[in-house]
């Protein structure tokens, strides 16, 4: 039995190598899970960071609608206030201008006048009451015409008219400009 220990030695060193080859394999699946664990963790990690960063984009952009909400509806606010400011002056001025036409025509009677110049002391008081307002909310443009209004003195009822006119075309002229219409 000659062949007996040579075939043991092949028999033994092919378990040998089986087994090696085993733990191999399995060293071999062991690093490659640590590895993927690893990549996962990095992975996470990175994740992590551009979850982070995303909140911080999402706060920054809530930030910046906010403000520009805010900045649009004080926008609308003033707009607003500019507009109905505009229809109350144009208002006042047309409900003068109806006063002065009265007055202009040769054919209103006196006892009339007294009640028109009474209408017409109201509708310069509620025009001086406009104009804290104006100063705050209107143009240059609409304040210089109204001021040019507020300086203008006569006792001659067609050129009191035409004046008042002349204000109201500034005014509109203002309104567009200023409303953007």
């Amino acid at each position: 039995m000659d062949w007996w220990p040579e075939f043991e030695k092949f028999l033994f060193g092919l378990l040998g190598a089986a087994i090696g080859g085993f733990f191999a394999y399995l060293w071999a699946r062991w690093t490659a899970r640590e590895q993927e664990a690893g990549r996962i963790d990095a992975r996470d990690k990175q994740l992590d960071a551009i979850v982070r960063e995303v909140k911080e984009v999402t706060k920054a952009q809530q930030d910046i609608q906010s403000r520009f909400a805010v900045g649009l509806w004080e926008y609308q606010i003033r707009w607003n206030q500019k507009r109905d400011l505009y229809a109350a002056l144009l208002g006042t001025l047309t409900e003068l201008e109806h006063v002065w036409q009265e007055l202009v025509k040769p054919e209103t009677p006196p006892e009339s006048v007294e009640g028109l110049m009474k209408t017409e002391a109201q509708l310069r008081d509620r025009l001086h009451g406009s104009v804290g307002l104006a100063r705050i909310f209107l143009s240059p443009a609409a304040l210089s015409s109204l001021r040019t209004w507020f300086e203008f003195t006569t006792q001659d009822a067609a050129e009191m008219y035409r004046r008042i006119v002349t204000t109201q075309a500034e005014l509109v002229e203002a309104a567009v400009s200023d409303l953007k219409l």
